[in-house]
Formats: C-alpha cells, sequence, structure tokens
C-alpha cells in the first residue's frame, strides 16, 4: 500500500454498539468527490470491502438494536415483529476491533464500551477525550499483539479469512530486527601485518624470511580479518524490506500505536534487486547454504514476506490488524491478571505454575495453607479440572461416562484465603428502570454453571478452610465511568439471585456478583505482566461485598421456627447432663438418590436428639448453634473421649458437628415419641433422606 502519492482518510468508529449508514460513513471519514468517483461511490466501494472481510454486519436499524441477542431469541424477535426484517433503514456496524487499511482509508475501531455521550462521533468530543480514547486504543493494539503472537487460534487471527497476515508479518519483521539485528555476511580478507590471526601458510609461502642465529624471521605477516559486507545483496534487501515495513506502519499509525521504534536505515527501492522471481530464487540458493538458526530464520521470514505480499490478491488494497473476537481477548487477559488456575495458557503471575496446576504445587507454593493429611487425602494428580467430576449415564445397566464437562472461566485464590470463581463476560448489561426490563445480560445458563461451579468445589472448600467465596461475572466498566484515580479496578453493577440453586443445599451459597471492571487497569496490568487479583480483593473488602458472600453464611440468626431432629447413641445420651452444651454428630450417607443432608439445615435453631434402645425413650432438647464443622475421625474420637466414652466405635472417615446449648434431657411417652415421629415424617424434604440422617420439621 503506498501513502506517498494519495490522500489518505481516517477516522474512529465503534465496535458493535454504534449504527452507521452509507451517508454518514462517507461523513465520519471526510470523503470528497474526485474526478474518478463521487463522494457515495466511494463510500460504497470500501462498504463492499468492508462487508467482504466481515469486519462490518448488514443490518436495519430495528435488527440493530437486537444485535447483542443470541440466534434463537432474535428469530423469536424477527417472528413477533415482522416490520423487524422489513425495516428500509438501512446500515451496518462494526464487528471488529483494530485497524484496517482499504485502498486510501484507514479505520480505527474502538471496543463497544467506549461510549460517547449522545452518541457523537470521536471526531466532535473534546482534545482530553480524544486522547484518552486513543491512549486506550493504543493499549487495545498492544494487548492484541501479544495475544494473537502466543495464541495461534483462529479466532485471535488478525487477518480475517487470510492465512496470511501482512501486517502481522511487517510487525514481525521489526521486532526480529530490534531483537537481532540486520543480516549480514562476514567477508574474509587477507592484510599485510594486520590484527587478525596470522596465516602462517601463507606467510611462510609467500614472503622472504630473515635469517639471524638460524632463526628465521618474517617483516611481513599475512593476517587473517573478517569484515560485514556493507554492500552485500541480502543485507540491503533486509534493510530495504525493514524501511518499506516502517514506513507503512508509521505512516498508518500502527507504529506509535504499538509503542514501536521507526526504523533508521536508508534503504533501496525493492525493484533495485531484481524482479520478484530473481528475488525469491536468491533468497532460496542463500537459505540452502545458510545454517545458522537465527540467520536462517531471517532469510525465511524475507522469502514469506516477498512471496505473499506479491502473490496477495487484496495485499494492495485491503490490510487488517485486529480481531473479530473482542470477547477472547477480554477473557483472555482476564484470566491472565487475575492469576486463573484452572487453564491459563496467559499465565503471567506464578510463573513456576504450569496450566491446571496441582492441587500439591499450589499447596508447596504456598497458594493453598496446608492442612494435616488427617483432614484430606492429597491425590498426587489433583488439579481444579480434575475435580469437577463428568456425568455419568446408566443406559440397560451400563454406565457411561461422555466426554465434555463444566468449564469454569477463572479460577483464583488471594493471599487472604479467598476463593474467586469468575466468568469474564464482555457484555453491556443494559436496563430500563420504567420498564423494569434488563438486556444483553449473562443467559440463564451462565447463571446456572456459576453455582454449579461453587457447589462442585464445596468439598475442596471446605476441607481446605476457606471461609470466603467470590462468584461474580465480570464485564467491562463503560468508557464514561472511568475513574481518574489510581488503582480504580471495579465497581459493583450488582448481583444475581437463583434461590432454586442457592438454597438446594445446607451451604447457603451467597449470590453472584457482577462487577464492572475498568479495562484500562487490567490492560496496563496485562501488559507489565502483573497480576491483580489483590486489587480485587481490596475493592471489594472496602465495598464490604466480602462479607455478604461468605459461603459460610448458616443463618441470618433469626428464628424460623425450625427444629433439627436426629437419631443419637444410647451411650451418648446416658453422660449427657441437664444444662451442658454439647455436639451432635452426623455423617454424610449417598444410597440411590438419597440425600445426606436437609436442605433446610441451617435454618434451623432448635434441636431434638432422639433415642430408642431397650424400649426406654429419652429426648434431648436444647438451643442449636446453625453452622456446621467438619470433623475426621480422629477430631471426632478426641470430642468424644472428653464426653467420657471410650469405647465409641466409627465407622466413616468424615463427620460433621453441629453444637447444642442449653441441654435438657427429658423422658418420652411412647404416644411423645410416635407423634415426634409422625411430624417428622410429614415434613417437607424429610422422606428423600436415609434413616440415620438429621431431619427437619
Amino acid at each position: 500500500m503506498n501513502f506517498e502519492n494519495q490522500k489518505i482518510y481516517s477516522a474512529f468508529f465503534r465496535e458493535i454498539k454504534t449504527f452507521y449508514t452509507k451517508e454518514s460513513f462517507a461523513k465520519i471519514l471526510g470523503l470528497e468527490d474526485s474526478p474518478k468517483e463521487s463522494k457515495q461511490q466511494h463510500a460504497d466501494r470500501i462498504y463492499s470491502k468492508l462487508l467482504e472481510q466481515n469486519v462490518i454486519k448488514s443490518c436495519n436499524k430495528k435488527q440493530f438494536n437486537l444485535n447483542e441477542l443470541n440466534s434463537d431469541d432474535l428469530k423469536q424477535k424477527e417472528e413477533d415483529d415482522p416490520s423487524i426484517l422489513n425495516n428500509k433503514e438501512k446500515g451496518f456496524y462494526f464487528n471488529f476491533v483494530g485497524v484496517v487499511f482499504v485502498d486510501d482509508c484507514i479505520l480505527k475501531v474502538y471496543p463497544k464500551y467506549i461510549d460517547l455521550p449522545d452518541d457523537i462521533d470521536f471526531s466532535e468530543a473534546d482534545n482530553e477525550t480524544k486522547v484518552r480514547i486513543e491512549k486506550h486504543f493504543s493499549q487495545v493494539l498492544r494487548v492484541i499483539k501479544i495475544l494473537s503472537s502466543i495464541n495461534q487460534d483462529s479466532s485471535l487471527n488478525q487477518q480475517t479469512q487470510e492465512k496470511y497476515n501482512h501486517i502481522g508479518m511487517q510487525i514481525f519483521l521489526l521486532e526480529d530486527y530490534y531483537r537481532n539485528g540486520i543480516y549480514q555476511n562476514k567477508e574474509t580478507i587477507i592484510e599485510t601485518n594486520g590484527e587478525g590471526e596470522i596465516d602462517w601458510d601463507k606467510t611462510i609461502n609467500e614472503t622472504t624470511a630473515i635469517i639471524k642465529n638460524n632463526k628465521p624471521y618474517y617483516v611481513e605477516l599475512q593476517t587473517i580479518n573478517t569484515r560485514s559486507n556493507d554492500f552485500d545483496y541480502f543485507k540491503m534487501l533486509h534493510e530495504s524490506i525493514l524501511c518499506q515495513c516502517s514506513q507503512t506502519l508509521r505512516k498508518t499509525g500502527l507504529l506509535s500505536y504499538l509503542g514501536m521504534t521507526p526504523c533508521e536505515l536508508n534503504g533501496m527501492p525493492l525493484s533495485s534487486f531484481g524482479d520478484v522471481n530473481y528475488i525469491k530464487y536468491s533468497l532460496q540458493q542463500e537459505i540452502r547454504t545458510q545454517f545458522v538458526t537465527k540467520k536462517r530464520n531471517q532469510l525465511v521470514s524475507l522469502l514469506t514476506y516477498i512471496t505473499e505480499t506479491t502473490g496477495y490478491k487484496s495485499s494492495n488494497s485491503f490490510k487488517l490488524f485486529g480481531t473479530n473476537n473482542f470477547e477472547h481477548i477480554w477473557e483472555s487477559v482476564c484470566k491472565s491478571v487475575f492469576d486463573d488456575l484452572y487453564l491459563n495458557k496467559h499465565r503471567l503471575g506464578n510463573s513456576q505454575l504450569k496450566d491446571s496446576p496441582k492441587i500439591s504445587s499450589l499447596i508447596k507454593n504456598s497458594i493453598i495453607k496446608n492442612i494435616s493429611k488427617d483432614d484430606r487425602d492429597i491425590s498426587d494428580n489433583e488439579t481444579f479440572k480434575s475435580m469437577i467430576e463428568n456425568s455419568s449415564w446408566t443406559i440397560d445397566n451400563d454406565l457411561y461416562t461422555p466426554s465434555g464437562n463444566l468449564t469454569p472461566d477463572i479460577i483464583s485464590i488471594d493471599e487472604q484465603q479467598n476463593f474467586y470463581i469468575l466468568d469474564a463476560k464482555y457484555y453491556i448489561i443494559k436496563t430500563n428502570k420504567d420498564a423494569k426490563s434488563i438486556e444483553n445480560q449473562p443467559g440463564i445458563q451462565d447463571v446456572l454453571k456459576q453455582f454449579a461451579y461453587e457447589k462442585a468445589y464445596s468439598s475442596f472448600l471446605r476441607d481446605f478452610r476457606f471461609f470466603n467465596t467470590v462468584n461474580a461475572f465480570i464485564v467491562p466498566s463503560l468508557f464514561s465511568k472511568w475513574k481518574e484515580e489510581e488503582n480504580k479496578i471495579t465497581f459493583q453493577k450488582g448481583f444475581v439471585t437463583y434461590n432454586l440453586m442457592q438454597k438446594s443445599a445446607y451451604e447457603h451459597l451467597g449470590p453472584i456478583q457482577v462487577l464492572e471492571i475498568v479495562p484500562e487497569f487490567i490492560f496496563d496490568k496485562f501488559l507489565k505482566s502483573e497480576v491483580c487479583i489483590s486489587n480485587l480483593t481490596q475493592i471489594l473488602e472496602k465495598q464490604k461485598l466480602i462479607n455478604h458472600i461468605n459461603r459460610f453464611i448458616n443463618s441470618d440468626g433469626g428464628d424460623n421456627g425450625l427444629t433439627l431432629a436426629g437419631f443419637m447413641r444410647k451411650k451418648y445420651v446416658d453422660k449427657i447432663k441437664d444444662g451442658m452444651d454439647i455436639h451432635f454428630f452426623f455423617y454424610e450417607v449417598f444410597n440411590h438418590g438419597e440425600l445426606q443432608i436437609h436442605p433446610e439445615i441451617l435454618r434451623c435453631n432448635k434441636f431434638i436428639g432422639y433415642e430408642e434402645e431397650n424400649r426406654q425413650k429419652r429426648k434431648i432438647v436444647g438451643d442449636l448453634i446453625p453452622e456446621i464443622k467438619k470433623v475426621n475421625v480422629s477430631e471426632l474420637s478426641k470430642m468424644i473421649k472428653e464426653s467420657g466414652i471410650s469405647d465409641y466405635q466409627n465407622t466413616h472417615e468424615n463427620y460433621y458437628c453441629m453444637k447444642v446449648q442449653n441441654v435438657k434431657v427429658e423422658e418420652m411417652s411412647d404416644k411423645e415419641f410416635d407423634e415426634l415421629m409422625e411430624k417428622i415424617n410429614q415434613s417437607r424434604g424429610n422422606f428423600l433422606l436415609s434413616k440415620y440422617s438429621p431431619k427437619v420439621f
């Protein structure tokens, strides 16, 4: 693309959230009528190429208002309202973030979260706002460049629908030059009395020696010297291509946006090196004789550039640097800066840990606090990935475990042993207070999965003494909300509750927080190879959100009118006296769908323990503390012995206990016992429990 002798039109545009017509597009770019074509013809030509390369999506105004709905919801809307398809106001939106070079136009498309008041165009914004947007746009491009170089996934492919990335190759060639220098071939020269190594064969054979005391003395020594050949064909070709790359990137603005240094070499025009076939042949011959890996790689890159540039049909009219899937950029950055422990391909912090690190390595590196082995046997291969079990299907009496499983976005742990379950969502949530409507929010499937992730790790969290869990969607904050103060990372947007998932187990799960994250802050952390999970913790503590999302919030402290009833052994009951504080023990049972723990157990404030042995019926009543503690066999034995029982047999590895205060021991008649059993059996949920599970009524 030659920018020297043509007028260049350049402008900023917004991804997804702004509706453009061809007329508004031409106006923003500042297109002018020319002798060859009208302003509208010019706009039509650019529009067609953008549409062909999937940079924009064609739509009408009503479709645009629904463009972020999923395909099923959009189809339903169109069926309900036929005018959506028939709307005559035609236009398009950008489905791309980055820089587009098309003919004589440079289009710079920034992410959708950069909003301007009253939907004004970038050119109409004040200078301070323009500077801030350009600064962040530079951040965005540098992040894309880094992720594109380490992620070969097609979702981050900079050259849409093309295998060859022309702009990416130009950037690569310049960065290789900054790192490895210019391609050079050394030439060997023979000098008389030079500073190089003496060539004794040549000195003896070609010079005259002076004999003194039967010893030869040579006045003219032949020395070997090597020096760079400044006129080497491949050195000058490398310089020419580098100058071409630097000039293109500088004139389009990418050089400064990416923070790259201009190339100061004086390269000859590429045409000076012969036609394309001759240049390619020369490079191929040099590659065959070059065995230094670094230099060979440089030659291969130059050959690729020459071959693809000359054979690339659109290279002179259309180039891209950016991505059609900025949501993947958002997710990858969040995984990195929040130090994902599940499967982080872009890990920057804790670099000594591999992808999906083993629990044992997390303990070794003091990321998880150690516990005694009696509490939990740690498998050598256990990871956060392996802890989420697959579904099991029993068909025709055979067991099947299909592939595919729940995959959380981000699992992280901060220095205060808070456990984070985060889902990075590139959504701009929109609400209408008057209509009480909400749009562009994570769907019900996302909500269900976030609660399911917390349930999947519940045993791990109990065993390793995690007292707080932060379960949250993290979405980008709008540009208009960004704060000027340093270290501002997040704002609480709201939270999501769903009783069906939160109250289906004895651990009442907290809500899913909706946190708006400032892209400017986390992109800066990413570019500096820093993590900021501790910054997130500080903000949440300051906003008092940690306390609100404590996974062990067991009760609201009020009297819910519920009583916990549990079977107790005679040996234990015999030791209980009025006024004592005791512990009630129970264990987990899973038998063909039976639940081991009643979902409302932590809403109980009263306790009735009953025993029926040798026809003697007694009940123990008291005030229940609605907290559950997990104890292992050794801890249980110790607590039982403290109660005066030395021969109590334990049949399970782990137990749960709840404390009962101010107990009284009372006798029960047969009638009272039958009435208690009837109450228990008639109360909801108890029929699902095993015979010896504690019941709620």
